[in-house]
């Protein structure tokens, strides 16, 4: 992940998982997204018991935003 100037957000984890979605029905362009953070104090009481093993909270998700107009790079998922 990047802060907004650019630099590394050490700590945070983006990875796109679109090409592993394999539902039927899926509608074209749909793009899967997923972060993992080391969770926040006030987090720690809502985490699933498998980011609880894990000590990672995780989120994802679902766009069908492709890129920005008149951004360059916006196709990146850290955009998004």
């Amino acid at each position: 992940s990047l802060h907004q100037d650019g630099s590394v957000q050490e700590g945070y984890h983006v990875a796109e998982l679109t090409d592993l979605n394999r539902r039927d029905g899926w509608i074209k362009g749909m793009r899967l997204i997923v972060r993992r953070v080391k969770p926040s104090g006030r987090q720690m009481k809502d985490l699933t018991a498998f980011e609880k093993k894990t000590g990672w909270k995780y989120s994802i998700v679902a766009t069908n935003i492709n890129k920005m107009t008149r951004i360059p790079g916006s196709h990146q998922i850290q955009w998004l």
